[in-house]
């Protein structure tokens, strides 16, 4: 009898661990939507050109790793023109620099 209750518990907490883990991922998966974002409506903008890595992760699909090769390409060659010039920094793409672009100013 006290194998079969330990046999159960195992299996329920199996299925709790899937369950809420599946919750989560799907969660995240919402929360990293940047096409959805829009700019808040006091129009506050980043400068992209002298933002500070805490002020380039706020911004839509930029992460800690992100912030760090934005700041990394500006400081090697230069400031940013246009949302089509962040495509050239490393793991940000046309998708990501048009849901950051109503976000930042280039300055």
């Amino acid at each position: 009898m006290e194998r079969s209750r330990k046999g159960w518990a195992a299996l329920l907490a199996g299925v709790f661990v899937v369950v809420f883990s599946g919750l989560a991922w799907m969660l995240m998966q919402r929360g990293m939507d940047a096409s959805s974002v829009q700019p808040r409506a006091t129009g506050y903008r980043v400068p992209i050109n002298s933002a500070t890595r805490g002020q380039l992760r706020a911004l839509p699909g930029i992460g800690r790793v992100n912030a760090g090769y934005v700041v990394t390409h500006r400081d090697r060659h230069g400031p940013f023109v246009d949302a089509e010039s962040l495509t050239a920094v490393r793991m940000i793409g046309v998708k990501t620099a048009a849901a950051v672009e109503p976000w930042v100013v280039f300055d």
